[in-house]
C-alpha cells in the first residue's frame, strides 16, 4: 500500500500525535505514522489476502481508546511497511495556506472545516470550480446558502441578547494564551480588577475549571484558545455549561482582528 506519512504533511512535531494511539504506545514512531485520506492499494494483494487487516481490527477492538479507527488499523497493519508517498498526494489545505495562497498540481484534501465561501482564497475556488460540475450544484443549493446565511445572521444576534443578559450581575474573567494577552485587552477593554487566567500549561486549565466552578453565577469567562471544542468537551464533563458560564472567545473576532470569518455552515447547507 502506498500513502502519505503525516509527517511529511506539515505535522513536524512529536507533541502532536498526543492523540495518535499506536505512537504513544511505542508501536510506531510519529515519523512513520500515515494519513489515510489518499491510498495506493495493491488489489491483487488484498484479494488474495482477504483477511489482510484483521489483526488490525483485532487490536482496536482490544484498544477502544484508539481516536482514528480506520487509519489506525491501516496503521497497524502497514505503517511498519509501505510506499511513502510524496506530501503532493495529499495537501492539507490548512498547511497550505500557511506557506502558500497559490494552487499546484497536487491532490487536495479538504480536512476538517478547511472549505469557507470566500472568493479571495484560491483553495476555496478550486473547489467551487469543481463543484460546478456536479450535480450537485443547482438552484436548491443556491438557496440552501440563502438559508444557511439566514440562520448565522439570526444566530449573531441571538448570542448578542444572550450576552448580554447573561452579563447582567455578574462580571467577566479571560482565558487567554500569553501572546494574545494585550491585543486581547484592548480588544475587549479589559479592565484592571478581572481576572486573567494565562493558558500556558495543563496546569492553567486545572485552574480554569476551578475557577468556572467556584464562579458559576458570578462571573462569565471568555476562552481564547486553540481547540475549544476539545476543551469545551472537558468542560462540560465537569458540569459546565456552555453560553452559560462561558464562551468561544474568539467567535466574537471578526476579520478586522485577523480570525477568519466562520462560513463552514454555509458550506454544510450546500
Amino acid at each position: 500500500m502506498g500513502a502519505v506519512a503525516e509527517f511529511d504533511l506539515g505535522i513536524k512535531h512529536e507533541g502532536m500525535y498526543w492523540a495518535h494511539n499506536l505512537v504513544t504506545s511505542g508501536m510506531l514512531k510519529y515519523t512513520e505514522y500515515l494519513a489515510a485520506a489518499v491510498l495506493i492499494i495493491n488489489l491483487n494483494y488484498w484479494r488474495e489476502n482477504p483477511n489482510v487487516i484483521d489483526e488490525g481490527c483485532n487490536y482496536i477492538a482490544q484498544n477502544t481508546n484508539c481516536d482514528y479507527f480506520d487509519q489506525d488499523v491501516l496503521n497497524y497493519c502497514f505503517g511498519k511497511n509501505y510506499l511513502h508517498m510524496p506530501a503532493k498526494y495529499n495537501c492539507w489545505i490548512p498547511f497550505e495556506r500557511r506557506v502558500t495562497a497559490d494552487t499546484k498540481p497536487a491532490i487536495y484534501h479538504y480536512v476538517s472545516q478547511s472549505l469557507r465561501m470566500d472568493g479571495r482564497d484560491n483553495f476555496n475556488k478550486l473547489w467551487f470550480k469543481y463543484f460546478a460540475k456536479t450535480p450537485w450544484f443547482n438552484v436548491t443549493a443556491f438557496f440552501n446558502v440563502g438559508e444557511g446565511a439566514r440562520k448565522i445572521y439570526n444566530d449573531l444576534k441571538d448570542t448578542a441578547l444572550r450576552l448580554s443578559i447573561l452579563m447582567s450581575k455578574k462580571r467577566r474573567a479571560f482565558f487567554i494564551q500569553p501572546a494574545n494577552i494585550e491585543s486581547i485587552k484592548q480588544i475587549f477593554n479589559i479592565d484592571e480588577d478581572e481576572e486573567i487566567i494565562v493558558f500556558d500549561s495543563q496546569d492553567a486549565f486545572a485552574k480554569m475549571i476551578i475557577s468556572l466552578k467556584e464562579a458559576q453565577g458570578r462571573k462569565f469567562f471568555y476562552l481564547f484558545v486553540p481547540d475549544f471544542r476539545a476543551i469545551n468537551e472537558v468542560l462540560i464533563k465537569n458540569g459546565l455549561v456552555k453560553d452559560i458560564d462561558y464562551i468561544d472567545g474568539m467567535s466574537l473576532l471578526s476579520e478586522r482582528f485577523g480570525v477568519m470569518a466562520g462560513t463552514f455552515d454555509l458550506v454544510k447547507a450546500l
